[in-house]
C-alpha cells in the first residue's frame, strides 16, 4: 500500500508546547531573549521523510532527540544572528545535521526562519549512493555554493505549499525530489562537471527520453548515450529540468498517453497505457487521474463523442 501524505501545522505562544509540534519529535527550547515568543510551524510527513518550516521569534537554545531511525537536516532560510550546532558556528553554507543517536545542541541568537528536512536513514544512504555512486559520507553536508543553497531551499519551499492544497499526489515521488535535491546540490564536488557540460548532458538526456518514450528506458543506457556518469546524469537533469529523469519520463509517457486517447489513436485505455510503458493498469488509471482530473476511459469517451459529433 502506497504510504500515505500528511500535512500538518502548528502555531503557538508557549515554548512548553513546541516539545508537542511534530511527530516523533522531543525538544525543548529555552528562550535566550527578552520579547515575545511565538513558534509556527508547517510541515509534511510521510513513512519515510518529513519535511518542514519552522519560524520562531526570539532567541533559543533547542535540546531533545530528532524521530529514531532518522537523520535530520537544517537549513536557514534567514537568520538574525549566529547558528551553533554543537558548539560550532555554522557558515551561510553549512547544513545542521542532527542524528538519532545524539540529543540535538543548537543556539540560535535571534529569529530564524529554516527548513528541517528529517529522513529515514536507510532510505537517505541508498538514495545518496545512488546518486552519488560512492559510499556516501552524510553527516557533513555542504552547499557548494549559494545557488546550489537557493536551488534546495526554492524546491522545499515550493513542496511545502504545494502539499498544503495537493496532499493526494503520490508520496514515494515527493519523498525521492525533496531528499534527491537535498543530495545533488550537496554532492562532492572533485569530480563535478562544468555547467555548460551538465546542461549538454541534461539536453542530451531530454533527446533520448523522447526517442524512447514506447520504450523501456535505462538509466545505464542513458548515461552511455550521454557520455556521463550516473551521477552526473542525474545532478545536471535535476539542476536544469527541476527533476529526475525518471520523473520526466513517467510525466512525458503519462502526456503522451493521453494525447493519444484525446486523439481516438487508440481502441483501448489499456493500449494506450501499454504502448508508453505502463504495464499495471490499476496504478496507471490513478496516476492519470492525479495528473489531469479525470479517468482515462473519461478522456477516450469524450474523444469518441466529439468524433461522432463531426462526423
Amino acid at each position: 500500500m502506497p504510504s500515505p501524505l500528511l500535512t500538518f501545522s502548528t502555531e503557538t505562544n508557549d515554548p512548553a508546547q513546541v516539545s508537542h509540534a511534530s511527530p516523533g519529535w522531543q525538544q525543548e527550547h529555552i528562550v535566550t531573549q527578552a520579547g515575545s515568543y511565538r513558534f509556527r510551524a508547517l510541515a509534511v510527513q510521510t513513512a519515510r521523510v518529513q519535511l518542514g518550516q519552522t519560524q520562531v521569534s526570539l532567541g533559543r537554545i533547542v535540546r531533545g532527540a530528532i524521530p529514531r531511525g532518522a537523520l535530520t537536516f537544517a537549513v536557514p532560510v534567514w537568520a538574525l544572528g549566529e547558528i551553533r550546532c554543537r558548539g560550532k558556528v555554522l557558515d551561510a553554507l553549512a547544513v545542521a545535521t542532527e542524528s538519532h543517536e545524539a540529543e540535538i545542541d543548537v543556539r540560535y541568537e535571534g529569529m530564524t526562519k529554516q527548513i528541517v528536512l528529517s529522513v529515514d536513514e536507510a532510505f537517505l544512504l541508498d538514495r545518496a549512493t545512488h546518486l552519488w555512486q560512492r559510499d556516501p559520507s552524510i553527516h557533513d553536508l555542504t552547499f557548494p555554493s549559494a545557488n546550489d543553497r537557493h536551488a534546495f531551499l526554492s524546491v522545499a519551499l515550493a513542496e511545502l505549499a504545494a502539499r498544503k492544497r495537493e496532499t493526494h499526489r503520490p508520496a514515494e515521488a515527493f519523498e525521492r525530489r525533496i531528499v534527491d535535491h537535498l543530495l545533488v546540490h550537496t554532492a562532492p564536488q572533485e569530480d563535478s562537471a562544468s555547467g555548460a557540460r551538465r546542461r549538454r548532458v541534461a539536453l542530451e538526456a531530454r533527446q533520448y527520453i523522447h526517442d524512447h518514450l514506447t520504450e523501456p528506458i535505462s538509466l545505464g543506457e542513458m548515461s552511455r548515450a550521454t557520455r556521463a556518469s550516473y551521477r552526473t546524469l542525474q545532478y545536471a537533469f535535476l539542476e536544469t529540468f527541476g527533476e529526475s529523469p525518471a520523473e520526466y519520463a513517467r510525466r512525458q509517457r503519462m502526456l503522451h498517453a493521453r494525447r493519444a486517447l484525446e486523439l481516438d489513436d487508440v481502441t483501448s485505455v489499456t493500449e494506450a497505457a501499454i504502448r508508453y510503458g505502463f504495464d499495471h493498469l490499476g496504478r496507471f488509471a490513478g496516476a492519470y487521474a492525479n495528473m489531469f482530473g479525470e479517468k482515462p476511459s473519461e478522456t477516450l469517451q469524450a474523444a469518441r463523442k466529439g468524433a461522432a459529433h463531426f462526423g
